[in-house]
């Protein structure tokens, strides 16, 4: 196991494959593109759903330990129909994006999407996330405000958010976050031993042994029973993680900076029209996830904001964490309950029924 975390620190990311990149967005149903940001760093994204000049854009953020392949298999075929279009970023750490240990996750809008937006030539748009993707797609929808010059987010949807810490320590929530050892200032690079590699890549990482083990339990008892298809995808996906190698996943596994100080308060988005799913058993007997007291939390929040109109959902179905995947087959259907759904009906002004 120690020289399996050993091999991961020598390894370190492998190099940029374009071609590689762009047969893997492929094969998820879209088209494989990246950008450089001003720092030099490659932020792979793919492109899927409607191509029409008047198609609505969704940027659609992934969770931890996954790449935007993932959220374009879901959601490529359902866009289409919808006359949408997804844009579907992965993080720096994971997939074909570089590397970057010291990440925050206030400047990812302004240093990885909006260059996206940009080549994209896109000035409106909506975002949605799933778990970690929450944490991203609120500070999207927080930095694209509709003071922004350039883009401005109209809506937000959230798959099974969770909250900073700052909010988690006032409210006495519980955190996971709280949970990652406060050891070098923080710096994910200075406690690179290969004992916490190797942890992190078995806990994290590795399909069969990684987060499809350990949420085995939501996978197989809970959304294995609405979709058999979802342990399938999820173990697919984070073959793609590890495209370039796993040290980016170990940063991300040990990083409390990247996880729980976000630097922007989700009270401030002033984007007007908000979805908030979450359930009632995530994170409980069904397997991980986000304690549903944060999703909760965030439904009060912006169902009493002024000006602010909401679609938001509870459910309790034996799915925890995954009650808001595909429920027939590979992908999301239009004869279900999807937030690009949600959010383009509410964009338009038109009425939202939840099932």
């Amino acid at each position: 196991m120690l020289l399996y975390g050993h091999l991961i620190k020598c390894l370190g990311q492998l190099p940029f494959d374009e071609e590689e990149m762009k047969a893997s967005g492929a094969a998820c149903g879209g088209v494989g593109k990246y950008i450089t940001t001003s720092d030099g760093r490659i932020v792979e994204y793919i492109v899927y759903g409607s191509d029409a000049p008047d198609a609505m854009v969704i940027v659609q953020m992934h969770g931890a330990a996954h790449t935007g392949g993932i959220i374009c298999q879901w959601n490529a075929d359902l866009l289409k129909q919808l006359n949408m279009k997804g844009i579907a970023p992965t993080m720096a750490n994971s997939g074909f994006s570089d590397n970057q240990p010291d990440r925050q996750i206030c400047n990812f809008p302004r240093d990885d999407v909006a260059p996206i937006l940009k080549a994209e030539g896109v000035k409106k748009f909506v975002v949605d996330g799933h778990s970690l993707g929450t944490a991203h797609a609120m500070a999207i929808a927080w930095f694209f405000s509709p003071d922004h010059k350039e883009h401005v987010c109209v809506g937000m949807g959230l798959n099974c958010p969770y909250l900073p810490s700052s909010i988690c320590l006032a409210e006495h929530y519980p955190c996971d976050a709280e949970e990652i050892p406060l050891v070098h200032n923080n710096d994910p690079r200075k406690c690179m031993s290969s004992w916490n590699m190797t942890m992190a890549a078995f806990t994290n990482l590795m399909p069969g042994i990684g987060p499809p083990m350990v949420m085995g339990d939501t996978i197989f008892v809970g959304a294995g029973k609405r979709n058999p298809n979802t342990f399938k995808m999820c173990k697919e996906d984070q073959w793609r993680t590890g495209a370039r190698g796993y040290l980016g996943q170990g940063y991300e596994a040990l990083s409390y900076a990247i996880n729980t100080l976000w630097g922007f308060d989700p009270r401030d988005i002033k984007t007007k029209n908000v979805a908030v799913w979450y359930a009632k058993d995530d994170g409980g007997p069904s397997g991980p996830g986000c304690p549903p007291v944060h999703g909760e939390y965030l439904s009060k929040f912006f169902d009493n904001k002024s000006g602010t109109r909401t679609a938001n959902k509870c459910v309790d179905i034996g799915c925890g964490h995954w009650s808001y995947a595909p429920s027939v087959g590979e992908t999301y259907t239009m004869d279900e309950d999807t937030l690009p759904k949600t959010l383009k009906m509410m964009v338009q002004g038109g009425k939202v029924d939840l099932v």
